[in-house]
C-alpha cells in the first residue's frame, strides 16, 4: 500500500503537545510523552506493516512537520518493496524465486542480507531465514491437532545447518543455495525498516529535530527525543495492563518479543510461535523479552534471539555489549533485568487512570465482597478500517459510569487534536477542567493485529477506591475527522458475577465485548 493511497494530511491531523492544558482524565494506552522543548505533534494509523503505527515528531513550530507522515510511509513503502517477503514482487522475494543463480542485488538489499548473515552467525544460528520450514510444520500440526513427527523437525533442523546462501558483497551478487523453500526474514525485518524510516525524516524534514516511530510495539527514537514507553504485561491480553514504564533518550531503540499474541494451540496447549531452530520446537521458558538496543535492527533481532536462550545467557550478552539492555519475564512471571535496565525506570504508569496520583493498574480484589479474588473486567473492540488499505485511528473514549449518569473512570482517551475533545460530545459533558493534565506514552509490546485493543478496569474509581457492587454503564464513544460518529452505551451489574456483553457496532467501531470473567493473566 502506497503513502499516496492516505488521504492528504496537514498539521490539523496532529495532536500539539508542547503546550500544557488541563483537561479531565485524559489518558491513553498508546500515545507518547510530553516535550520539553518546543512542540511534538503525534500521528496514529493502522494497517501499516500489518499492525499500527504510531508517529512523534518534535520541532520549533509547525513549519514542515506536516511533511513527516508522508516521508515515513514512503520510506516504509520503499524499503518494503524491497525487503518485504510478504509482497510477492518485492526485490527481495523475487531473488527467492531464482534458487542457485548469482543475482546482482541492490545496494539497500545486499546490506540487508549482509546484516542478517552477521546475525545468523553470533546467535550460532539461532536466528535463521529458514525458520519458516518449522513453521509450517507447526501450523500443520495445529491444523491437525498433533504434534509434528520428529523425523520430520529433524530433518528440517538438519537442512538448517547449511548456509541458505553465499554472498559477494563487493559485487552485490547473492546466490540462494538449495531449492523454493521461503525464506523468513521477520526477525530483524521490521526493525531494519523502521530505522530507515526514522533517519528519513530527520535527514529530509531540517525542521524536525526529534522522531520516535513505533510500528506494532517496536520502536526507534532519534535526535532530542525523550519517550516514556510502558511495556505490556505479556500474561494479559490487555492494552492497558502495564509492568514497566521507562525512558527511551534518542539514539536508543526497543523491541518486544513473545509468543503472547501468536503462537499454535494443540490439544488445548499453548505453543509459542517463536521457534529455536536448533531443537525445532517453540520455546517454552520464556513469555516476552523486552530490549534496548543502539539500533532498531539490533533490537529487533536480540528481542528474538533472547526468547530462545536462557534468561541468564541473554543477560551475560547484554552486559557484555554496550548500549544493550532488556527485561525478561519467564514463564513463571519472573523478572530478569540487565545491569543497566534500572537507569531507565520510571515510576509506574497510569494509562487507564484519571490523575497522575492514581494507583498502578491491578486486578480485582475482595475489598468489597462483591469484587471476587481472581476476576477481571475487560472492554474489548474493534475499530473499523478498510481492509487491506491504511486508515487514521478515530478520536475515542472509553468510560464508566454509575447508576445515576455520574462519571466513575476513564480508561481510555484517543485525541489527535484538543479542539475535537468537544466533538467526543457524551464523553465532554462529563468533563470537569482542571482535575487531571495530559498524561501520554507510548506502548511497547509484542505485534498485534491492527485495529484491535482490549482494555481492563480495575474496579476503581478516579480517587482510587474500589466501587462498591451495583449498576453501572459502559460507554464507547468514536469520532472520526471528516467522518461518522458513534456512541455505544451498555449496562452491567457488579454482583461477583461473571458476565459477557456483546455490543453491535456500526460506523466507527465494528463491535465491542464487555466481560467479567476469571483472570486470564498474573499480575508481575
Amino acid at each position: 500500500m502506497k503513502s499516496e493511497k492516505i488521504s492528504k494530511m496537514g498539521v490539523d491531523r496532529f495532536r500539539i503537545l508542547g503546550i500544557s492544558q488541563d483537561i479531565w482524565a485524559i489518558a491513553t494506552a498508546l500515545s507518547i510523552s510530553l516535550s520539553v522543548e518546543g512542540a511534538r505533534f503525534e500521528t496514529h494509523l493502522e494497517q501499516v506493516m500489518g499492525t499500527s503505527l504510531e508517529l512523534q515528531v518534535e520541532g520549533p513550530n509547525l513549519l514542515g512537520i506536516e511533511q513527516a507522515e508522508k516521508i515515513c510511509l514512503e520510506a516504509i513503502d520503499s524499503w518494503s518493496d524491497r525487503l518485504s517477503t510478504y509482497q510477492s514482487n518485492s526485490e527481495i522475494s523475487q531473488w527467492m524465486r531464482l534458487p542457485n543463480q548469482a543475482i546482482e542485488l541492490s545496494p539497500e538489499c545486499m546490506a540487508f542480507l549482509v546484516t542478517y548473515q552477521d546475525w545468523m552467525e553470533q546467535s550460532e544460528g539461532r536466528l535463521h531465514p529458514g525458520i519458516s520450514r518449522l513453521t509450517e510444520l507447526w501450523q500443520e500440526a495445529e491444523s491437525l491437532q498433533q504434534l509434528p513427527a520428529s523425523e520430520s523437525l529433524t530433518q528440517v533442523r538438519n537442512t538448517l545447518k547449511a548456509s541458505p546462501w553465499t554472498l559477494d558483497a563487493i559485487q552485490r551478487r547473492a546466490t540462494r543455495l538449495g531449492g523454493n523453500e521461503p525464506l523468513n526474514f521477520d526477525a530483524i525485518a521490521k526493525g531494519y525498516i523502521i530505522e530507515q524510516a526514522a533517519h528519513a525524516i530527520l535527514d529530509q524534514v531540517p525542521q524536525v529535530h526529534g522522531v520516535l516511530l513505533n510500528i506494532g510495539g517496536d520502536m526507534v527514537a532519534l535526535g532530542s527525543m525523550q519517550a516514556r514507553v510502558d511495556i505490556a504485561n505479556p500474561r494479559s491480553a490487555s492494552d492497558n495492563d502495564l509492568i514497566e514504564t521507562i525512558t527511551l533518550q534518542g539514539g536508543q531503540s526497543l523491541a518486544s518479543s513473545g509468543g503472547y499474541h501468536r503462537g499454535y494451540t494443540i490439544k488445548g496447549i499453548r505453543y509459542a510461535h517463536i521457534i529455536d531452530p536448533l531443537t525445532g520446537y517453540p520455546v517454552s521458558h520464556l513469555t516476552c523479552a523486552n530490549v534496548v538496543a543502539p539500533r532498531a535492527r539490533d533490537a529487533d533481532a536480540l528481542a528474538t534471539l533472547f526468547c530462545i536462550l536462557h534468561p541468564s545467557e541473554a543477560l551475560a550478552w547484554a552486559d557484555q555489549h554496550d548500549g544493550v539492555e532488556c527485561l525478561i519475564v519467564d514463564e513463571k512471571g519472573h523478572k530478569h533485568i540487565s545491569r543497566g535496565w534500572d537507569l531507565m525506570r520510571q515510576a509506574p504508569s497510569l494509562t487507564f487512570t484519571s490523575t497522575d496520583s492514581q494507583p498502578s493498574p491491578l486486578h480485582l480484589t475482595n475489598q468489597d465482597a462483591q469484587w471476587t479474588e481472581g476476576m477481571e473486567f475487560s472492554v474489548s473492540f474493534e475499530v473499523i478500517g478498510e481492509r487491506g488499505r491504511r486508515y487514521r485511528r478515530p478520536y475515542l473514549a472509553v468510560w464508566i459510569t454509575d447508576a445515576e449518569g455520574e462519571p466513575v473512570r476513564t480508561l481510555a482517551l484517543w485525541i489527535q487534536k484538543e479542539k475535537w475533545l468537544r466533538d467526543l460530545r457524551s464523553w465532554y459533558r462529563l468533563a470537569r477542567s482542571g482535575d487531571a493534565r495530559i498524561n501520554t506514552r507510548t506502548l511497547a509490546s509484542a505485534t498485534k493485529p491492527p485495529g484491535t485493543y482490549r482494555l481492563q478496569w480495575d474496579g476503581k474509581d478516579a480517587k482510587g477506591q474500589l466501587v462498591p457492587s451495583g449498576d453501572y454503564h459502559v460507554h464507547i464513544e468514536a469520532v472520526r475527522e471528516h467522518g461518522g460518529y458513534q456512541v455505544l452505551k451498555e449496562a452491567f451489574k457488579l454482583d461477583g458475577k461473571p458476565f459477557q456483553i456483546n455490543l453491535n457496532g456500526s460506523k466507527e467501531v465494528r463491535s465491542a465485548t464487555v466481560t467479567l470473567s476469571p483472570n486470564s493473566a498474573r499480575t508481575l
